[in-house]
């Protein structure tokens, strides 16, 4: 990959990381199962209704939003990008990839605590159905759906159906880089 050729080190980082890191471990402390809220098995469940007996059923992505929501209610608006910040401050990294941009409020935090010229942002879009898109997604999860402008960002891509043009968007960003 293009970051690689460049010799730089980069990583992949998402706001929702540490909202999950943080539910894993209230999982696990009522005796849940903490994984839940890993990778794939985590994107594989945030949709569907699962029971978590004795605490009734929900589906993992409201939890997540519901959870996200309450600590910024009481903690600030921007308490995800600062976690992120300091994340991404922490780390020796030369590119870092944030892949779960959801909220103009993170990304206004980032600029203005980063600068502008440091970051490279993209508007993915992906063709396909939209309602296809939100089926399973409830009024909680949906709330954080196509609510940022796409001129807000550097880059607007629209990926195939298929994922086919991946190759483009790896372009984009590298000519933006160099």
């Amino acid at each position: 990959d293009f970051l690689t050729n460049k010799n730089l080190d980069s990583f992949k980082l998402s706001f929702m990381d540490e909202t999950r890191y943080y539910l894993s471990s209230i999982f696990y402390g009522l005796g849940l199962d903490p994984d839940t809220w890993s990778g794939d098995l985590y994107n594989q469940n945030k949709n569907f209704i699962k029971e978590y007996k004795p605490y009734g059923s929900f589906k993992l992505r409201d939890l997540l939003c519901d959870y996200s929501d309450l600590l910024q209610k009481h903690l600030g608006v921007d308490v995800w990008a600062k976690c992120l910040y300091n994340t991404i401050s922490n780390s020796d990294s030369d590119v870092v990839v944030i892949d779960d941009l959801r909220r103009d409020i993170e990304l206004e935090y980032l600029i203005n605590t980063i600068g502008k010229e440091n970051i490279i942002t993209v508007f993915l879009t992906k063709d396909q159905d939209e309602k296809a898109q939100n089926i399973n997604l409830s009024e909680v999860a949906l709330k954080y759906q196509g609510k940022l402008n796409p001129l807000m960002f550097d880059i607007q891509f629209n990926f195939n159906s298929d994922w086919s043009n991946s190759n483009e968007l790896i372009q984009c960003i590298y000519d933006k880089l160099s």
